[in-house]
């Protein structure tokens, strides 16, 4: 970078990382029988998404395991209970996003 009013140069160092694996987004939401997931991973070896029972529901937990070179799943959600839950994207074992649903 070259300043205007002086003319001095200066440098720096610049780090460049992946943005981390996320869930893009869930539709429809609230939904009543199926659920579209959009993410996206990075630099991955293994991924499943979590979809744990919250407000409403029996706490129940299901996992479903992505394909580190896919972009999408759907999941049939019609035999949930009514309420809340948190879908967790995990990537080699930690957990790197959280979004919730709505189950009608």
């Amino acid at each position: 970078m070259v300043a205007e009013t002086d003319g001095y140069k200066d440098y720096d160092d610049i780090e460049v990382t992946l943005n981390p694996s996320v869930i893009e987004m869930i539709y429809p939401n609230p939904s009543t029988s199926e659920i579209q997931i959009d993410y996206k991973l990075n630099g991955v070896d293994s991924a499943y998404l979590m979809i744990i029972g919250q407000y409403e529901t029996n706490g129940e937990s299901n996992n479903y395991i992505l394909e580190p070179d896919s972009a999408q799943t759907v999941i049939n959600i019609s035999n949930y209970l009514q309420g809340f839950y948190t879908i967790a994207l995990v990537c080699d074992g930690t957990i790197v996003d959280v979004k919730t649903l709505l189950k009608n």
